[in-house]
């Protein structure tokens, strides 16, 4: 009994470690392409844009009250429907593309290589396919959160975390816009916390988004990189045109609710709806790596 016992604890320690093998090396070789590459120097280009453009307004203030508040002056940052960066403006144009280019084309170049039968024939095949899907999570997650969270620092640092101005308005207003903001207690307790979590929710989105990308890129009519690019662009445009064609109260436009600070009047953004989209776009693109993984041969 003991014997057994310690085989089947030792088998699942192979599994593990195995797993773990798997994702290291999938993670590794995303985050060494070309892609990953140039899509993390355009996010942090335009990151140290915004940056160097806040240090210009903010040196031609007089008083450090009268400064906006650092948190606000994010990429990220997105006050209202008129107020906010131009670098943020430029990231939510190209976000649709930019979500997807890092593992567009995973597959298709471990397939045309042969990488995917020696990978496999190493760590297994329900290994290798979930070991990939879980690295392009992780992959993605550090690509557009690591700007992000280095900006705050840079923010953080070089700028006085005593000032308390708004975005055009006054600062009872402002006070009136933070009752609108998507967690508006969490920002009560701590500012920090606030841009943290919502930062932290932009990476798991855009990872949640590769993925689903990902998944669809193992169907075997998407056998052309273009088309990698096509279900998240029809994913997130089909909000803005729902929205817009039933004018529904509910904001349905990504690039207002992946924003930290967006508020309306005239719509609400629902949270609970958000996080019910994305599971069951997680849940979707999982149940497409399960049954890729029982396959017989790869396709």
């Amino acid at each position: 009994q003991k014997r057994t016992d310690s085989s089947t604890m030792s088998d699942r320690s192979r599994k593990v470690n195995s797993m773990i093998c798997s994702i290291r090396t999938h993670t590794a070789r995303i985050l060494r392409t070309l892609p990953a590459q140039i899509t993390f120097l355009l996010l942090f280009g335009l990151v140290l844009y915004n940056f160097i453009s806040n240090v210009i307004v903010n040196a031609g203030i007089q008083y450090v009250s009268q400064m906006t508040d650092p948190l606000k002056l994010l990429t990220l940052s997105h006050i209202s429907e008129h107020e906010g960066s131009q670098a943020g403006h430029l990231l939510m144009l190209l976000y649709p593309i930019l979500v997807a280019f890092p593992v567009s084309s995973t597959w298709l170049s471990d397939r045309s290589t042969g990488n995917v039968y020696y990978i496999e024939s190493r760590s297994g095949r329900r290994n290798f396919w979930f070991g990939k899907f879980i690295a392009v999570f992780l992959s993605t997650f550090i690509i557009f959160a690591g700007p992000f969270f280095l900006e705050l620092l840079l923010n953080t640092i070089c700028f006085d975390l005593s000032s308390d101005g708004q975005l055009g308005s006054s600062f009872i207003q402002g006070l009136q816009y933070e009752l609108k903001y998507a967690f508006p207690r969490l920002w009560g307790k701590s500012r920090y916390l606030y841009v943290v979590v919502m930062q932290f929710l932009f990476g798991a989105a855009s990872g949640v988004l590769a993925c689903f990308s990902f998944a669809c890129s193992t169907f075997p009519f998407m056998r052309y990189r273009i088309l990698n690019f096509v279900p998240v662009y029809v994913f997130l445009y089909s909000g803005i045109l729902i929205q817009s064609a039933f004018q529904t109260r509910t904001v349905l436009n990504y690039t207002q609710i992946f924003r930290m600070f967006f508020f309306t009047y005239t719509q609400e953004v629902n949270n609970l709806l958000y996080f019910v989209c994305m599971a069951v776009l997680l849940l979707l693109s999982v149940v497409i790596i399960f049954i890729k993984s029982r396959k017989d041969q790869l396709s």
